[in-house]
């Protein structure tokens, strides 16, 4: 059982009008969007300085993560991804998809692969990607959660034991390790860090609820049980949109909303070679995840969207009012 422009590519836009009726079924208590704005700052500080992948760190502005990854690896590809309501002036963008030149991350991979003769590899050898999850308007676009996947060839490839003291030297001892002989005998391995709202590491028992699910966005991350052709950083957009109207849906509520978590992912090398080398790694996938800060952005959003409901409501109730037909 697991462990449960830098270079803008285009934006890719969800309708969803219809969702905002059903915010409306959904109580956010009496805080305004700007007070949930500040709330969703105040948790962000607790959490901000403490972790990061290759000096990307949760809390950072999607300014600051951009830096951070240019002086990673100044050649990535950005695709932002956003979600239009038409009470709001603007799409809200929600995460940036950021991929090395080798890795296709267009729409239309037969026309591209026809017409234009690109690759259309989603997930070549010696090849790196992120996904970065941001808070929406009202609040500043700030990095919630960040997810890395590198994928290996035979020759690049790195020893389990290596990756396995590196990350425990950079987090600390996990809350669980599903171990070595796991890897070499089905081929995954599977490392968690908790944190608990205090900042404390857990034994990561009260997680996994939290990290079931394909849906629920904050905390889903690429499982290696499911092979390294089942990886897809990018969160599905009609989650997003159901995210914001149930919140159960974004972080499963308590106790993940409290949570900080860590999730290293161990591929090995089977789709480069059969049987697969023992303690070689083929792919690597980490994750970094504030339950408290994604809760109070997404609180803010969906507050902000009601009062822009109730907003237009109102504006189209004192329009009518004006209207006279003849009778």
């Amino acid at each position: 059982m697991r462990l449960l422009a830098f270079f803008i590519a285009g934006a890719a836009v969800v309708c969803a009008q219809s969702a905002l009726d059903q915010l409306k079924a959904y109580q956010d208590g009496n805080a305004t969007p700007a007070q949930a704005a500040r709330q969703n700052a105040a948790s962000s500080a607790a959490t901000a300085n403490k972790y990061d992948i290759v000096g990307i760190k949760v809390g950072m502005t999607i300014q600051e993560a951009l830096a951070a990854l240019k002086a990673h690896a100044p050649n990535f590809r950005l695709k932002p991804e956003s979600i239009k309501y038409d009470v709001v002036p603007n799409p809200m963008t929600y995460g940036i998809w950021a991929t090395s030149p080798n890795i296709y991350n267009g729409d239309n991979a037969v026309y591209d692969k026809v017409y234009k003769g690109a690759s259309t590899e989603r997930l070549p050898t010696d090849s790196e990607q992120f996904y970065f999850l941001l808070a929406m308007p009202p609040n500043r676009p700030t990095v919630s959660k960040v997810t890395r996947f590198i994928r290996w060839s035979l020759n690049t490839a790195p020893h389990q034991d290596t990756l396995a003291s590196d990350l425990i030297k950079k987090y600390g001892t996990p809350s669980s390790d599903t171990g070595a002989e796991k890897f070499n005998g089905n081929g995954s391995r599977d490392m968690l860090w908790v944190d608990d709202s205090r900042g404390n590491r857990t034994s990561g028992q009260e997680a996994a609820s939290c990290l079931g699910g394909t849906d629920r966005i904050t905390f889903q991350f690429p499982w290696p049980e499911s092979g390294i052709v089942g990886v897809s950083l990018p969160p599905n957009s009609t989650n997003i949109k159901s995210s914001l109207e149930n919140p159960r849906l974004r972080t499963n509520a308590e106790p993940c909303a409290q949570l900080t978590m860590i999730v290293a992912g161990f591929f090995d090398t089977r789709s480069l070679r059969y049987p697969p080398a023992p303690n070689v790694v083929g792919g690597l996938a980490v994750m970094i995840a504030s339950g408290p800060m994604d809760r109070s952005a997404t609180e803010a959003t969906r507050a902000y969207l009601m009062q822009a409901a109730k907003d237009r409501d109102t504006k189209q109730s004192k329009t009518a009012e004006q209207n006279r037909p003849k009778m």
